[in-house]
């Protein structure tokens, strides 16, 4: 069963969102076009870029997703959003911690989309002597004290008292847990790899930029990485979300390829029981329809009588996969007997951020349950 969630009601309190680049603008974008009472209360914004690197990002990101909405800066030190003015914050010594305003403004959530502090010490720095009680990663945490939440998947292990700093899950990690979940619960999983085509970060770009205008040539590697590294990290990161597969990893690489922005996830299983497509798309829908966030299931999907799989012709490119919200997009499932290979399609910017949104809806409402049992 895929757990099913309830929010409390958003009691909007004040949150800070430390790092305004895309990852950063599409929370905010996001976080604005949901309806009332689906809302974080986004108050400030904290970049180091200054005001018109948030505006312009603010507006690219709108553009890219095709939402209309008035973006604007107000005077020097906000920007307005759909009518909502967020404070922003340019720090000058570098980190920006700020410490007295989270005191002052009774912060309790800072949400670190910076992807400098993933692990959970350096995390921890908002929370020092500052009266904020959570800082919210946009990727996988790593480190003690930290848990990493997929609402409509793990939830029901987040403590508060336990966790101040919890991860929002990786966008590959985001992709497969669902699907793996899902898969194991209907057919026991006897052991899985993952392979990830993942588009080149923002980081990785500018490295390639900066060789091309130094008149060198990017090497093989830099063009397409075969990083053993960050593709581990996110299917360790599939196994924290679903422990019931622990020990059952094969193997995991990630190839970075120079696409706009659309990824993929295969997911080869090995299965304790034979099965079909048929029956494994019956149980991945069951997971659209719980939890539409999670995973989407293309209205174009097709079952392929000569290929004996179902494939989705929209899916076919990355490309296809651009805009949607959710955590990953169906693109094709193949099965025989006990072995089934399943392609996850997601948009590694838009796709996480409505996670994260949900996830911090979620733990708002169990750090106000534990206040409310402090009372």
């Amino acid at each position: 069963m895929i757990f099913i969630y309830k929010f409390r009601p958003d009691k909007g309190a004040p949150t800070v969102l430390v790092g305004g680049g895309r990852i950063g603008s599409h929370l905010v974008i996001n976080n604005a076009a949901r309806a009332e009472g689906r809302r974080l209360n986004i108050a400030r914004i904290v970049e180091m870029a200054g005001q018109d690197f948030v505006v312009n990002s603010l507006r690219g990101v709108a553009k890219d997703t095709g939402q209309q909405m008035e973006i604007e800066p107000v005077g020097d030190s906000a920007v307005r959003v759909n009518g909502q003015a967020i404070g922003l914050y340019v720090p000058k010594d570098g980190e920006g911690i700020l410490y007295e305003l989270y005191k002052r403004e009774g912060i309790q959530r800072v949400i670190e989309a910076t992807g400098k502090r993933v692990d959970a010490d350096a995390a921890r720095i908002h929370t020092r002597e500052s009266g904020v009680k959570q800082v919210l990663v946009t990727a996988n945490a790593k480190g003690k004290g930290s848990k990493n939440i997929l609402v409509g998947i793990n939830e029901q292990d987040y403590d508060p008292a336990l966790h101040d700093v919890v991860g929002g899950a990786s966008c590959t990690t985001g992709s497969g847990a669902p699907t793996v979940k899902a898969m194991d619960e209907a057919f026991g999983v006897e052991c899985f790899s993952l392979t990830t085509i993942h588009a080149h970060t923002g980081d990785e770009l500018k490295t390639l930029r900066k060789r091309r205008q130094a008149g060198t040539r990017p090497t093989l590697l830099e063009a397409v990485d075969h990083s053993t590294q960050e593709a581990t990290g996110a299917a360790q990161g599939i196994v924290e979300l679903v422990p019931s597969v622990r020990g059952k990893l094969l193997d995991a690489i990630s190839f970075r390829v120079p696409v706009e922005n659309g990824s993929a996830t295969i997911l080869d299983f090995v299965l304790k029981s034979e099965t079909d497509a048929h029956r494994v798309l019956e149980s991945l829908s069951g997971i659209s329809r719980q939890s539409p966030r999670l995973l989407a299931i293309p209205d174009d999907l097709r079952f392929d009588e000569k290929q004996d799989k179902f494939i989705s012709p929209s899916m076919a490119s990355t490309s296809g996969v651009l805009g949607y919200k959710t955590s990953g997009v169906l693109s094709s499932i193949i099965c025989k007997g006990k072995m089934c290979r399943i392609i996850i399609n997601y948009d590694n910017e838009a796709g996480p951020p409505d996670a994260y949104l949900d996830l911090g809806l979620f733990t708002e409402g169990r750090l106000s349950e534990d206040e409310e049992k402090a009372a």
